[in-house]
C-alpha cells in the first residue's frame, strides 16, 4: 500500500504550484492526459456512505480509460477497485477486453454491458452511479515521491447525462508506506490537507441521491 495525501487548490494557483514543484526538484514524469471514470456502487450506496462517513477502511469500484470520452468505444478499459485504509491506498486493476464493447456506439447500451461485466467479475450487484473526467499532470522527484495535479474536473449523472464542473482542482502526493520521505516541499505550497473523494464530491455537486 502507499500513502496518498490530497489537497484542493484554485486554478489561479496552478502556475505557482507547478513552479514550486520544479524548484523543489520535481520533473514531469508522464505526458498530460484526460482520465475518465465510471463509478459503480451497490443499490444502497454503501461505498458512498463509507467515503462520506470517513470510514477507515473503504473502497470504490470504477471503470477507467484515457483520452477523450468517446475513446470508451476504442481504447482499453480498466476495472479498478480502489481500497483505502486511512491515508494508505492500493488498487486492484483488471484490463478488460475491448472486443465486446468496441462495436457498441450507444452509451446506454455500453453502460449495461459494463455493468454485467462488473457484476460477473466481482460476483456482486452494482449499478453505474457517477461519471467523472479530468485532466491530469504527473510529477516525480529523485526520491520517487509522485505528485499529480487534476484540473478541469467534471461530474456527470449516468442516467440523465446532466453534467457540472468542479470549482476546485486536486493535488495528490503519493509515496510508499515504508519510506521515510521529506515532505518539506509542501511548506512552500501553503496548502491544507483535505479529504477529497471525487466520488463523494460528484454526488454532492449534481445531487444524485435526491435527483
Amino acid at each position: 500500500m502507499r500513502n496518498e495525501i490530497k489537497f484542493r487548490f484554485k486554478s489561479d494557483d496552478l502556475f505557482t504550484i507547478k513552479s514550486k514543484l520544479i524548484e523543489n526538484g520535481f520533473f514531469m514524469s508522464y505526458m498530460d492526459r484526460q482520465i475518465n471514470n465510471i463509478y459503480f456502487d451497490y443499490f444502497n450506496f454503501s461505498a458512498l456512505v463509507e467515503n462520506i462517513e470517513g470510514y477507515r477502511d473503504r473502497s470504490k469500484t470504477r471503470i477507467r480509460w484515457y483520452g477523450g470520452f468517446h475513446n470508451i468505444f476504442t481504447e482499453d478499459l480498466f476495472l479498478e477497485q480502489k481500497i483505502k485504509a486511512s491515508h494508505l491506498g492500493r488498487k486492484k486493476v483488471i484490463k478488460l477486453k475491448k472486443e465486446p464493447y468496441s462495436d457498441q456506439k450507444d452509451v446506454n447500451f455500453l453502460l449495461e454491458s459494463l455493468t454485467r461485466t462488473i457484476n460477473d467479475r466481482l460476483h456482486c450487484i452494482m449499478k453505474p452511479t457517477l461519471i467523472n473526467q479530468y485532466q491530469r499532470q504527473y510529477f516525480e522527484n529523485s526520491l520517487k515521491i509522485r505528485v499529480t495535479l487534476d484540473t478541469e474536473i467534471k461530474y456527470t449523472n449516468p442516467q440523465t447525462f446532466f453534467s457540472k464542473k468542479e470549482e476546485n482542482n486536486v493535488m495528490e502526493v503519493k509515496f510508499n508506506r515504508d519510506e521515510d520521505v521529506n515532505l518539506g516541499f509542501l511548506d512552500d505550497l501553503k496548502l491544507v490537507i483535505t479529504r477529497n473523494s471525487k466520488y463523494v464530491r460528484g454526488f454532492k455537486s449534481i445531487d444524485l441521491i435526491n435527483g
